[in-house]
């Protein structure tokens, strides 16, 4: 937290009364974590079907609180574009391949 104060002056020396704001700074991004639920087969690749979920969660700890979140599904041929988290997902209508 951080308070600032200010005030101005005329050109003939008038004061304004001191003014006080506080502010709380926040330069720490939060950090989401990714759960791949079952079912899933993990080695140094991780093969999941079209049923298995997907959820995201997104803390801020100390800071101002997450607004939101978002992702994104893609590889050679797909880009889902960026997409708002709203719950968990699945990816029940793409084609068999490699996904980042």
């Amino acid at each position: 937290a951080h308070q600032i104060d200010y005030n101005s002056t005329d050109n003939v020396g008038n004061v304004e009364p001191t003014n006080t704001v506080t502010v709380i700074l926040d330069n720490t991004p939060p950090a989401t974590t990714l759960t791949i639920g079952s079912p899933k087969y993990v080695t140094a690749t991780t093969y999941v079907t079209s049923a298995t979920p997907f959820t995201l969660e997104a803390k801020d700890n100390t800071g101002s609180g997450v607004h939101f979140i978002a992702y994104k599904i893609s590889n050679g041929a797909y880009d889902s574009g960026w997409l708002p988290y709203t719950a968990s997902f699945r990816l029940t209508s793409l084609k068999d391949g490699v996904y980042t």
